[in-house]
């Protein structure tokens, strides 16, 4: 882990990214949750146009699907 983190400190990519990537790897969904959140997600991008563009970390597809997936749960398995 010690390497991983050194490696990403010396690279250019967004930290912030990478460690809530890492984090996540972490966290369990319900697999029926997470398909609908996504769909939704989905349909937010395809409203404002193609669906296969790249996302926006900042954009209203990321923010529903974070909201979607956030919950008292997740957050207690992120702290553990």
């Amino acid at each position: 882990m010690n390497e991983l983190l050194r490696g990403l400190e010396e690279s250019e990519a967004d930290l912030s990214v990478s460690l809530s990537y890492l984090a996540g790897t972490n966290v369990e969904l319900e697999a029926d949750e997470l398909r609908a959140a996504v769909r939704r997600a989905e349909l937010i991008l395809a409203t404002g146009g193609d669906p296969r563009r790249e996302l926006d970390p900042d954009g209203r597809a990321v923010a529903s699907l974070a909201a979607d997936l956030d919950g008292p749960s997740q957050r207690e398995q992120l702290r553990t």
